[in-house]
């Protein structure tokens, strides 16, 4: 991946997880996507089971429910990119 702009900081804070994260365009730049693994799970506990590129048209079909909650600010998935500054979800 090429990572390419800064766009913003969105934090999530619902006790007792809280997670700050930063946001940044990214490109494809060569090499093969592959599943990693969180370093606070267990081996047998990961929960991050695939990995892969989504198109926005597949980001319009997907249930609201199961989107990173910044979706809910923008109007569309295109507007993702609009967004700046230090958001709280």
């Amino acid at each position: 991946m090429r990572v390419g702009k800064f766009l913003f900081v969105c934090e999530y804070n619902h006790p007792p997880l809280h997670a700050v994260e930063l946001f940044f365009e990214v490109s494809h730049a060569g090499g093969t996507l592959a599943t990693g693994t969180d370093p606070e799970m267990a081996p047998g506990r990961q929960i991050i089971r695939e990995v892969r590129l989504v198109s926005m048209a597949e980001i319009r079909q997907m249930p609201q429910a199961s989107l990173h909650g910044v979706f809910g600010l923008c109007d569309d998935p295109e507007n993702l990119e609009n967004l700046t500054g230090f958001l709280k979800i």
